[in-house]
This record gives structure tokens, sequence and C-alpha cells, in this order.
């Protein structure tokens, strides 16, 4: 297998980058809907599955079915990529099941944060003393957001977070593979092992549930085209021009395109004051960590992560 990286290019990595945060942003009101009528595990499985469908066919469709074909060093990766995708979603979609769609998108802004966190210890990345500021910031955030109301929003803060979690480890395998594997190639794995993973979960240890309403699957098989396909492909396509962390600049921006779309298509999306300023702290914490992250004129007070 050739290596597959490109010559680095700021405009193709941001517009990559910009429209996978507007579609990964449908997650959370399509997943809304889903969830509410498949349930959270057998959503997942469905969800992946179509996902797998559709990249199978962007793969065959571009003349790139030779390149399923990985060199034996990419496999481990690539698997474990599959894995915590199929961990991600029943957590993932557990969170938003339990929180509204708003209040779960800036919930999930930690995720920046995580990957950054990650990038220190596995691509050796430094991290500036202004960033951990920036963490105590979100950290307030999710203080202010659940003090008072944790009985209500608590698990499916907890669960949004393990997700997040997953979900970093995810875009860290994605940036150290997408030089050797084509990003078509690694979305199709991906989310092809996540499927192998949750039929195992959801057919051996929960209750399948696939009778449900046209709608519902109308709007599932939409939101996995939009979500786990086509979100994530322009993600890994955006890592081969410029760096994960301005990547993870702009994927802050969910809950601006998330809280519209709820408000639109969803009913019963409304957040309470405290959800709002403390998910607009959160929001702006993540987007300062993630600024300051790739901003070079901040190195001198860098620092290596204890």
């Amino acid at each position: 297998m050739t290596d597959t990286r490109t010559t680095p290019n700021i405009f193709k990595g941001f517009f990559f980058a910009l429209a996978a945060t507007v579609l990964i942003s449908t997650n959370y009101i399509t997943g809304k809907v889903g969830v509410a009528g498949f349930g959270a595990d057998t959503f997942g499985l469905v969800w992946v599955s179509a996902a797998a469908g559709y990249a199978l066919a962007i793969i065959a469709l571009t003349g790139r079915a030779r390149e399923l074909i990985l060199p034996a060093k990419s496999w481990s990766m690539v698997i474990l990529l599959g894995v915590f995708t199929g961990i991600q979603m029943p957590l993932f979609y557990g969170g938003l099941d339990l929180l509204n769609a708003p209040f779960a998108a800036f919930v999930g802004r930690f995720e920046p944060a995580m990957t950054i966190l990650l990038a220190t210890v596995f691509l050796c990345e430094r991290l500036k003393r202004i960033e951990l500021i920036a963490v105590t910031v979100m950290i307030a955030g999710g203080c202010v957001s659940t003090i008072g109301n944790w009985k209500i929003v608590g698990l499916g803060t907890l669960l949004t977070l393990l997700a997040c979690l997953s979900m970093s480890i995810q875009f860290l395998i994605g940036k150290m593979n997408t030089g050797q594997v084509h990003p078509s190639v690694l979305v199709f794995y991906r989310v092809a092992i996540a499927a192998g993973v949750l039929a195992v979960w959801t057919f051996g240890f929960r209750d399948a549930k696939f009778s449900v309403a046209p709608k519902i699957w109308l709007v599932t098989l939409l939101g996995a085209f939009l979500g786990p396909c086509a979100s994530y492909h322009l993600t890994f396509r955006s890592y081969r021009y410029w760096d994960m962390s301005r990547t993870a600049t702009l994927m802050t921006l969910q809950p601006l395109f998330a809280t519209p779309l709820a408000f639109i298509f969803l009913a019963d999306q409304q957040m309470t004051a405290q959800q709002l300023w403390g998910g607009l702290t959160i929001m702006l914490g993540a987007f300062a960590l993630v600024w300051f992250h790739v901003n070079p004129n901040n190195r001198t007070t860098s620092t290596s992560p204890s």
C-alpha cells in the first residue's frame, strides 16, 4: 500500500472540516428520532450497518475496491477503530436518549479537549499551561450545567462524556492511519467492524427492536449517510490537509448547528437557562483550548502532561 498523504492545504482542510462539522451536527437530530423508535442499542446497529452499506457503495463507485486489502501493519489499528466505534454508539445514543439534543451537543464539546489531551500522549504534541486554564473553564461549565439537577441529567451527561472519550480515540486512530489507508476505506471498516460488535451486543445481551414506523426508518437511514458515513469521510479527508487540532477547532462549533436544527425539527428540546449558560461556557472553553493549541505564539509556555 502506497502512502496516500497529500500536500498540506489550509483551504481544503478548512472546507472538509467545516462540512464534516455541519453533517455530524445532524446526528443529534436524526439520532434523537431514531433512538425514540428503535432504542439506543438497536438504533446503533441499524445506524452503522446502513453506513457500512453506503461506504461500500462509495468505494465501489470510486473504483477503490482493491484498497480494501490492507497491509498487515494497518489491520490492528483499523480493528481498534471499529471496536471503539461499537463501544461509542450505545454510550452516545444512550446519553442522547436521556438529554435534549442541544444540551447533548454542548456536553459533546468535551470531545475536542479529550482529543488534544490524547494527542499530547500519543502524538507527542505539547500541552500549554494556558490550555489547562481552558480545560478548567470547560469543567466549570459542566458543573454549572449539572449542579442541582444531577439526578435529571447526570446519567446522560456521564454516558455522553464516555462516548466523547471513545470518539477521541477514534479521531486519534484516524489521524494516524489516513496516510496509509484512504478515508473511504477507513470509514467502511470503522462502521462495518462496529456493526459486528453491536450485532453481538444487541442479539446476545439486549432485546432487538426492528418493528418501527416507516418515518423512523427513513430518518435513521438518512442520518446514517449524513453522520457516520459522509461526516467521517470528510473528517478523515481533512486530516490529510492540515492538523487534527485544527479540525477539532471547527468541531467545537457543532452546537451552533445542532441547536437551531433541534428547534426546527424536534419538539420539546428547549434548554433551561442553567443548561444554556453551562453549555455556552463549555463551548467557549473548548474553542479557547483548541485555539491556543494551534496558535504558535504560545509555544513558550508549553509543558509536558502530568
